[in-house]
């Protein structure tokens, strides 16, 4: 298991300078950013914190610019599929990102029907990601080209 490399608040502090992945009209008690535990990992859930919460893989926010809170598309699509964040494959929220942003070009209002219409799901074997495969004959977006072979390491 490879452990955060966010150690301290220096190092938070440092990477929240760089990131920009919350939403500028969030009110600042909506998201919150803090330090993971030496033993935590994105799969684990809050247990019976008093807050709620959740871990996210790096790769989201570096390479796909993922912005929070989540939309109202966002949160519906997750809703449909009965996934976690952390459980579709780096290049489903790629795919996802491309749609929105093709979207608000057209000046079109994503919906996850539109969305579920150019896709359909995948689950690894053994089951540890869920991944949108377009559907023959719907092809729009081309796969994310950065490897994720070892985006659980991030």
């Amino acid at each position: 298991m490879v452990h955060t490399s966010l150690r301290d608040s220096n190092s938070l502090d440092k990477y929240l300078s760089k990131k920009s992945f919350i939403k500028l009209d969030c009110p600042s008690d909506v998201v919150m950013v803090d330090i993971c535990g030496h033993t935590d990992r994105v799969c684990h859930g809050r247990e019976n914190a008093p807050q709620y919460f959740f871990f996210v893989y790096n790769t989201f926010i570096s390479d796909l610019h993922m912005t929070l809170p989540f939309d109202a598309f966002t949160m519906r699509v997750l809703q449909i599929l009965n996934v976690a964040h952390t459980q579709p494959h780096p290049n489903s929220w790629a795919a996802l990102q491309a749609f929105r942003v093709v979207c608000d070009i057209f000046i079109l209002i994503p919906t996850p029907h539109s969305f579920l219409f150019y896709y359909s799901t995948h689950l690894s074997n053994p089951v540890s990601w869920l991944s949108l495969l377009s559907r023959p004959g719907n092809v729009r977006f081309v796969a994310f080209t950065t490897s994720y072979k070892n985006v659980k390491e991030k």
